[in-house]
């Protein structure tokens, strides 16, 4: 059964403690994390351009392991070939992403239920090719990295998780992911085919706008700034599949033979 944490599935704020649906009961693990060294002086806020760098945010200690913390925020720069037959050759914005190996393997249905006790705190999940890991991108106000990290190290089996914080705040986050919803930021942005999915690379949402509405795209660019990426894709129909499909729907009933 694959791993079914949503990365775009609309998460309620926790209240309390730093552990999802478990009150205070994470405070003391999270709090034992305050001796620890951020890993980088130009912080997650920083990088978004939203608060100072340290102003409440939980500091993260790097841990290695087969569940590993990388505390540098996900806030990869956008990257392109030039090669525009190269950059088309990528899968789209709106493509499913790939399930790393430990989605389908035995130990998959343990990583899902544990993760579902912290989806409160889980902005985005995905593969990273380059360490054959799956991601599990983190909001910023969450702190309980270690205990995290010990939970999914007893159910993981010897399938490599990084957990990693995101490079925006949740507030941010959750306002592009209604913004998206909402389609109100262009007249034709209603009618126009998209397909979007959260990035856990940049902490943000890939998406496929149809070709024929470059104004849409450039538009939610504009309302969304660094938390959005675009790129241009025919996603109508062929009018052939349109007439094959209204065809089959069009094809005669065969009689019923008479007794």
């Amino acid at each position: 059964m694959p791993i079914v944490v949503i990365a775009c599935g609309r998460e309620p704020r926790p209240q309390n403690g730093t552990h999802g649906g478990n009150g205070g009961a994470g405070t003391s693990a999270g709090a034992s994390a305050s001796g620890h060294v951020r890993s980088s002086p130009t912080d997650a806020s920083a990088r978004a351009g939203g608060n100072p760098p340290d102003a409440g945010l939980p500091v993260i200690a790097r841990r290695d392991g087969i569940v590993s913390v990388d505390p540098e925020p996900a806030c990869a720069e956008r990257t392109g070939t030039g090669n525009v037959a190269a950059d088309a050759a990528v899968p789209h914005a709106g493509a499913p992403p790939a399930k790393p190996t430990s989605y389908a393997a035995p130990e998959g249905p343990a990583i899902e239920r544990e993760l579902q006790d912290w989806k409160a705190f889980i902005a985005g999940t995905d593969r990273d090719e380059q360490r054959d890991a799956m991601i599990v991108l983190l909001h910023q106000d969450f702190a309980d990295y270690d205990g995290l990290k010990q939970k999914l190290e007893r159910v993981c089996g010897p399938h490599k998780i990084v957990l990693r914080p995101a490079c925006y705040s949740r507030r941010s986050i959750e306002d592009a992911r209604r913004a998206l919803d909402a389609r109100d930021w262009h007249p034709q942005a209603k009618t126009t085919p998209m397909a979007s999915t959260f990035d856990t690379t940049f902490s943000g949402f890939s998406v496929s706008v149809d070709s024929s509405a470059p104004e849409v795209a450039k538009a939610l660019e504009q309302r969304l700034g660094k938390l959005v990426r675009t790129r241009l894709e025919n996603l109508r129909p062929h009018p052939n599949q349109i007439r094959a499909e209204r065809s089959r729907h069009m094809q005669p009933s065969k009689p019923i033979p008479s007794d």
